[in-house]
């Protein structure tokens, strides 16, 4: 699909995929309260809605009990992306699974979509530059619903708002708020805070999340740091929202992203993405890769400005920075 390659080149690509909530937010990555990861939602959505999806929203509506009736990517590229989501329910992942794709990212098939006859379209705002020349005309086929790219918090609501399911997204919300604090706890309590981790990736030429990025707030709110070469004021060069915000580096640079801890982005083969990462000589010398200090996570999911971003990077985390769980 050639927008799983616009959107994988705004996400899977050139670089990679945070707020103000209704659980008492005001803006930031996590609430006060302790708790476990939250847990997708099995409500139904209003009246059973079709909904289809422009834009990637798929994965927090199957998260929220809402499969979409079409969409954006094939069933080869979501199913790894929803087997990293815990806690799904079956008949919503096989539902989503089924769903036909009507976009590639850049042209939306009109005719696959009347003959879908959703009920509602849904798109977030950083999107709606791609449908210029077609999206008043699916307006003529189901109301179109445009989602505001802002935090995470507001994502996450402002979909539930959209399907009918309110409730649902501020549980959503208020447990990963908690399962932040969760995370700043148990940083705390393993004498971790204060540990650096460097968030890296590698497609063409190395990238690093950095702030705003959501993965970035997490691991500031958790009570962790970034090298300098990824702090605060490093340029956001590659192109994408500020929650997925990322730089561009040369081999010549690594040196200085070194770190107690480095997470590793994969795409889709982690072990073979790692393994021609950590062959580059910048980056086999240095120290936290010759210590075994690595931990690989799914790109994709932690690019996601939503709850389920917050869910995968806050278990994420917990598991390689302080259970040490490495990368073999």
């Amino acid at each position: 699909m050639r927008r799983l390659n616009v959107l994988a080149a705004a996400l899977l690509s050139v670089a990679v995929l945070p707020g103000c909530g209704s659980s008492g937010s005001s803006g930031g990555p996590g609430g006060t309260a302790a708790g476990s990861a939250p847990a997708p939602s099995s409500a139904a959505p209003a009246a059973d809605l079709d909904v289809v999806d422009l834009s990637g929203l798929v994965f927090e509506l199957a998260a929220l009990g809402v499969p979409v009736a079409g969409g954006i990517y094939s069933a080869d590229f979501s199913g790894p992306t929803l087997d990293g989501i815990e806690g799904l329910d079956p008949a919503v992942k096989a539902k989503t699974l089924e769903a036909p794709a009507v976009t590639d990212g850049l042209t939306l098939d009109l005719e696959a979509l009347a003959q879908l006859d959703p009920d509602l379209i849904v798109i977030d705002e950083s999107y709606v530059q791609y449908y210029e020349d077609t999206l008043d005309r699916a307006r003529q086929i189901a109301p179109v619903t445009v989602i505001p790219s802002g935090t995470w918090q507001q994502t996450t609501l402002a979909l539930a708002d959209a399907v009918g399911v309110r409730p649902a997204g501020e549980s959503r919300v208020a447990a990963a708020e908690s399962a932040v604090a969760a995370l700043t706890a148990s940083v705390r309590d393993a004498g971790k805070a204060g540990s650096s981790v460097s968030l890296l990736r590698y497609f063409q030429q190395p990238l690093a999340f950095v702030p705003p990025s959501l993965p970035s707030q997490v691991v500031e709110a958790a009570g962790l740091v970034q090298p300098a070469a990824q702090g605060p004021g490093t340029a956001n060069d590659g192109g994408l929202p500020d929650a997925q915000a990322q730089k561009k580096l040369s081999q010549e640079v690594l040196g200085s992203h070194d770190a107690d801890v480095l997470v590793f982005g994969y795409s889709s083969d982690a072990k073979t993405e790692l393994a021609d990462f950590t062959a580059l000589p910048v980056v086999s010398r240095l120290p936290v890769v010759k210590a075994g200090h690595v931990g690989t996570v799914p790109y994709f999911l932690w690019a996601l400005n939503s709850a389920v971003g917050v869910d995968r990077i806050t278990a994420d985390l917990q598991s390689i920075v302080v259970d040490g769980t490495y990368a073999s």
